[in-house]
């Protein structure tokens, strides 16, 4: 079959692994959301994901009106052609959306075209048709989250530390991913401020989205920032920029833990970056966050508890600090494969 990705292939490793996966599959792919707009190849099947990639990146800058007629246009004139429509669900809207009402007016379109409504987790099936009730009358199936050992190297956590400057002896924290105002950053250094672990490190890591902070916030921690990331300090790290695929496993590598700090969300990456790296994890419950995680090692704590947190970090710092025998990810890897994915999705497209 011949597949239409509203995605390019680049940093985003699970649109990587995806294409992959169809490829390895027997299907052909095709990219990108030019394509989506100006090409006139038909797909057997066209495999939508973030919506606001086809109108908020839209090259031909129109008002919203017209961009929801456009975008509509296509919609119908892929399925006239015969062409399936698959919409995977991420988010139930753009993160730090300043318009909402307007954002969902695309949602629910790709819904209402859509032949098959893929999510994460069975929690988003009844989100999504609380939101946008035209997605009850479709059918909605759930496929893993998939792995990301398209992004793993073992490297040591002696090399790993070496390479980024981190004492050997600590236990490192990591904070990774587009640091954005719902990502909890704040939650997350006040938790590490009160963690009773004496060799304690927070490493944070990923580029920082100023533009999701309110003015002058938002200049006050660019300054800050700076500093943050000249800083020689003996407790905390700062790698305030974007990270390459090729630099994630020295920084997974040097790290014990992985925590998130979240408001809102649905799924996050970063849980199967943690798991495929064989690091434990401590998350809110929010989301398909807890299905994302089944069959690995995490502890979660309710959206904005501070001291349930610092709990949840502390248990697994007990438990398995002083220990070599953390479990294997091979039960979550098998849960969670790419293969699994793309089977799914077209076992239940047919």
């Amino acid at each position: 079959m011949t597949i239409l990705l509203t995605e390019n292939p680049g940093y985003n490793s699970y649109i990587n692994s995806l294409i992959i996966a169809y490829q390895k599959a027997g299907h052909t792919v095709i990219c990108g959301s030019n394509n989506f707009f100006w090409s006139d190849f038909k797909p057997d099947i066209l495999h939508i994901h973030w919506p606001e990639r086809l109108y908020k990146w839209y090259v031909l800058k129109k008002e919203d009106k017209q961009q929801l007629k456009e975008i509509e246009k296509r919609l119908r004139w892929y399925r006239q052609n015969g062409s399936k429509i698959i919409y995977t669900v991420h988010n139930l809207l753009p993160h730090n959306t300043k318009a909402p009402e307007n954002d969902s007016k695309f949602y629910n379109l790709i819904i209402e075209y859509a032949d098959l409504i893929h999510h994460h987790c069975p929690k988003s099936i009844d989100l999504v048709a609380e939101k946008f009730p035209a997605a009850k009358e479709k059918p909605n199936i759930v496929a893993n989250h998939g792995d990301y050992l398209i992004d793993y190297r073992d490297v040591s956590k002696e090399t790993a530390r070496r390479t980024l400057g981190i004492p050997q002896k600590s236990y490192v924290i990591l904070n990774f991913g587009s640091q954005q105002s719902y990502k909890g950053n704040s939650l997350i250094n006040k938790t590490f401020s009160k963690l009773e672990i004496k060799n304690k490190f927070l490493l944070t890591a990923g580029n920082f989205r100023y533009d999701t902070f309110p003015f002058p916030k938002n200049y006050i921690l660019k300054v800050l920032n700076r500093f943050r990331m000249k800083s020689n300090s003996t407790t905390k790290k700062y790698i305030l920029q974007p990270v390459p695929p090729e630099e994630i496993a020295v920084i997974f590598g040097a790290s014990d833990i992985v925590i998130l700090g979240h408001s809102s969300g649905l799924t996050s990456g970063v849980l199967n970056l943690a798991a495929t790296f064989s690091k434990p994890v401590v998350f809110p419950d929010i989301g398909c966050f807890e299905y994302q995680m089944d069959k690995w090692i995490y502890e979660k704590y309710p959206v904005g508890n501070i001291q349930k947190a610092k709990t949840g970090i502390e248990k697994i710092h007990e438990k398995y600090y002083e220990s070599t025998s953390i479990p294997h990810n091979s039960d979550w890897l098998k849960t969670n494969s790419w293969n699994n994915y793309v089977n799914t999705l077209l076992n239940n497209l047919n």
